[in-house]
């Protein structure tokens, strides 16, 4: 995981999971688990790149993962930011307002 960091320090940008794989010399799989961990650590920061076609590209960086009092940041996956599409609404003074789904039925007493 050392190697890894060193890379993603030394990257100009943003780097994925297949080209730190060919740079380290392991399986993109193995590489994919390790930055996992390092994002779950809140160590690098995870950012979706999306392209015109297919599952979005995962990209790893250096950076803020966490905001200026440490607390970490979260970093929303595909399921969590589809959730977050269909259950929530803008509002106007919070940001985002939770909406409740409709009662599919009645229990009848």
């Amino acid at each position: 995981m050392t190697r890894i960091r060193e890379l993603l320090q030394a990257a100009p940008g943003d780097i994925s999971a297949s080209e730190i794989a060919e740079q380290v010399g392991i399986s993109g799989s193995t590489a994919q688990r390790y930055l996992a961990e390092l994002a779950r650590q809140g160590k690098i920061e995870l950012r979706l790149h999306y392209g015109a076609t297919g599952r979005p590209e995962h990209r790893y960086r250096i950076g803020a993962a966490s905001d200026q009092t440490g607390r970490r940041r979260a970093v929303c996956g595909q399921g969590s930011r589809h959730l977050m599409a269909t259950t929530m609404e803008s509002g106007p003074t919070s940001g985002w307002t939770w909406v409740s789904p409709k009662p599919t039925s009645r229990i009848q007493r």
